[in-house]
């Protein structure tokens, strides 16, 4: 891909982020935990895209995604500690 191509898809990724954790500040559990599924697929997405540059990514199967999307970014850095020791 041209690097124009890939700097406007990180900074869309980073705004649409930004976005999302504005949200964050909602009441309602229904709505955090929206939010909390959205933004974990978004990291994950986020950190595979970076992956090329620094070399830190997870593979993307079934079982990350469902872990991304059910625990949310703590969910993401606590693979990438497993991902460090094994």
């Amino acid at each position: 891909m041209e690097i124009r191509i890939l700097t406007a898809i990180f900074i869309i990724c980073v705004v649409v982020f930004f976005v999302i954790n504005k949200l964050c500040k909602v009441k309602s559990a229904f709505a955090k935990a929206f939010i909390s599924a959205i933004s974990g697929p978004l990291a994950m997405f986020i950190l595979n895209f970076s992956s090329q540059f620094t070399g830190v990514g997870l593979p993307t199967s079934l079982f990350s995604m469902a872990a991304s999307i059910i625990m949310g970014i703590p969910g993401i850095i606590a693979m990438l500690i497993l991902n460090l020791f094994f």
